[in-house]
């Protein structure tokens, strides 16, 4: 699409480490390389964010939060504050100025936290009047329709290599400190299928161990072009977060997804209802692996194996290549409809 003159604001405060962070990167390259907008990236941690930025993009700029409190920095034509961060106050007062005197003032919404729980569709594009003259509208990311939809960026899966047959299955572990993950690998270790296990330097606090048929590599932190083609490469992978569980399913890579637990429980239903979008039109076999799979990882701990029946990891290994199968045909259903991008654009005009 050619390039337009549109200029975009996104402003993030770094809450769940590389997360929040992926989350914004990824929308800034989608509309900088995608439709042309000059993005500039406001962030409170911006060590957080370098190390992700793939190199030689144009059109993006990654800035420390207070510079946008310079009375010289001028707001973009779109503003957007990510998770519900507030704006910083010099930059808002010169909007509210700008609007008080009669002009237009920029589009300003509110990224929120990707769902695809009902309640999504009721919500998503709501205005929201400030009492300072200003209105923002919730953009709420997600899968189902009357949602933000999800930011696509091209398709990394398509050089996927076939895996010859005996390989090793190839996975990420990427999840936080505090699923089984360790009693996983100890269960997975002692089955008869042989796996390659991806550890990110950004799984803090794993020191995964090869253990059995299960061989750990560690590798450095990467940025985010490289990240997502490895794992487009994968057989399955353990995922943590909003941003890699998104580019797991883009990526057509079965996922077991660590959702960022909260203390009032709200990530239940959040798991729930992704899983039951995903699972829709899946073998009832494989769907019932998934879910067990998924409360596991996200419960009390990994189940034991017992002699009287197959190990859940067992189980799962069964059902793979269905979820494998699968996991291709949403990826292309997802990859066919408006993007986060492709609706933002269309939004701003």
């Amino acid at each position: 699409m050619s390039a337009t003159r549109h200029t975009l604001d996104i402003f993030c405060r770094v809450i769940d480490n590389l997360g929040d962070a992926g989350v914004c990167l990824r929308l800034a390259r989608r509309m900088a390389g995608g439709f042309g907008w000059s993005v500039r990236i406001f962030i409170d941690a911006p060590e957080v964010i370098a190390p992700l930025v793939p190199p030689g993009l144009t059109g993006l700029d990654v800035l420390p939060w207070h510079a946008a409190e310079r009375e010289s920095t001028a707001f973009a034509a779109c503003v957007i504050g990510a998770f519900g961060c507030d704006l910083p106050a010099a930059y808002r007062a010169r909007m509210a100025a700008q609007r008080a005197a009669g002009e237009s003032a920029p589009r300003w919404l509110n990224l929120e936290y990707f769902s695809c729980e009902d309640w999504v569709a009721g919500s998503h594009g709501l205005p929201s009047p400030q009492a300072d003259g200003l209105s923002k509208h919730f953009w709420i990311p997600g899968f189902r329709a009357g949602s933000a939809g999800v930011t696509v960026l091209p398709d990394a899966s398509a050089a996927r290599a076939p895996r010859p047959a005996g390989a090793p299955l190839r996975a990420l572990l990427f999840c936080y400190p505090y699923a089984p993950w360790a009693a996983w690998i100890a269960q997975a270790g002692q089955g008869s299928q042989a796996i390659e296990l991806w550890v990110p330097a950004a799984g803090h606090g794993l020191n995964a161990a090869c253990t059995g048929v299960v061989t750990v590599f560690h590798e450095p932190l990467m940025d985010q072009a490289q990240f997502d083609g490895r794992l487009a490469e994968l057989d399955f992978a353990f995922v943590r977060g909003e941003d890699s569980v998104v580019q797991a399913i883009l990526s057509a890579v079965p996922f077991i997804w660590n959702i960022y637990a909260q203390d009032d429980g709200a990530h239940r239903p959040k798991l729930a209802a992704l899983l039951d979008w995903w699972c829709a039109g899946l073998h009832r076999d494989a769907a019932a692996v998934m879910q067990q799979v998924h409360q596991a990882w996200n419960g009390p701990g990994w189940p034991q194996a017992t002699t009287d029946a197959p190990s859940l990891w067992q189980r799962y290994l069964d059902v793979l290549p269905m979820l494998s199968e699968h996991a291709r045909r949403v990826a292309r259903r997802v990859r066919a409809e408006a993007d986060l991008g492709t609706r933002l654009s269309q939004w701003v005009g």
